[in-house]
C-alpha cells in the first residue's frame, strides 16, 4: 500500500498543532498567577472597581487567552463564603439574644418591684405583667452584615425599579412625536432630541 508524501506531511503538521497546543494549554499563565488562591479579587478591589467590576479584568483578560477552569477561579470572596456567614450570623444571633436576656430581666425585677410595694392583693392584680422582648432574626442579620449594605440594597433596588420605567417613557415619547406632523427635529416637543432617545433605546435593548 502506498502512501503519498503529502498525506504524510499534511499527518505530521495535524500532530505538530496538537502538541503546540497541548504545550500551550500547560505552560501558560493560569490563575494562579493573579494569586486568586491567596484572596479573591473582589475582596482587593477598592470602592470604584468594585462599582464598576473592573477587578474581574486580569481574569476576562485570562478567559481570552485559554479556557478558564476551577483552578483559574480561585478561592470565593470572604463576604460569599459559607463559614463567613454562619460564624458571623450565629456571633450577632448571640448578641442579639443576650441584649433581649437583659432587658427582659430588668423589666422582670421592675415587675417585682412593684408587686412588693402593693399593699393589697387587689392592686397587685392591677399591674400587668411586662411583655418579655424576642430577639430578632432581621436586628441579627443587619447587625451581622452590617446596616449600611442593608440600606445601599434598598437605594440600588429603587433605582432599579425607577430605571425599568424610563424606556416605557422614552417609547411613549417617541410614539407621540411620530404621531404630530407638525412637530420637527428642531421643535421636537420631546425630553431630547428623538434620536438621541432612539440611540438610547437601542444600546439599552
Amino acid at each position: 500500500m502506498c502512501v503519498k508524501s503529502e498525506d504524510v506531511s499534511s499527518l505530521n503538521k495535524k500532530e505538530k498543532s496538537s502538541e503546540d497546543v497541548n504545550t500551550d494549554s500547560t505552560t501558560g499563565r493560569t490563575g494562579r498567577d493573579l494569586g486568586v488562591w491567596e484572596s479573591s479579587l473582589e475582596d482587593r478591589a477598592g470602592i470604584i472597581s468594585t462599582w464598576m467590576l473592573s477587578y474581574i479584568s486580569p481574569l476576562l483578560k485570562l478567559g481570552a487567552e485559554k479556557v478558564l477552569d476551577s483552578e483559574d477561579i480561585g478561592v470565593p470572596s470572604k463576604g460569599d463564603r459559607a463559614d463567613y456567614a454562619y460564624e458571623t450570623s450565629l456571633a450577632a444571633w448571640k448578641e442579639e439574644e443576650e441584649k433581649c436576656r437583659i432587658a427582659n430581666l430588668k423589666e422582670q425585677k421592675c415587675f417585682e418591684g412593684k408587686l412588693e410595694a402593693c399593699s393589697s392583693e387587689e392592686e397587685k392584680k392591677k399591674i400587668k405583667k411586662p411583655k418579655l422582648k424576642e430577639p430578632s432574626l432581621g436586628i441579627a442579620l443587619m447587625n451581622a452584615f452590617g446596616g449600611f449594605r442593608f440600606f445601599l440594597a434598598i437605594i440600588y433596588y429603587v433605582i432599579s425599579a425607577l430605571l425599568s420605567f424610563v424606556p416605557v417613557l422614552v417609547l411613549n415619547d417617541l410614539v407621540k412625536f411620530f404621531e404630530s406632523p407638525d412637530r420637527t427635529l428642531s421643535d421636537p416637543g420631546t425630553f431630547v432630541n428623538p434620536w438621541i432617545e432612539v440611540a438610547g433605546l437601542a444600546k439599552g435593548s
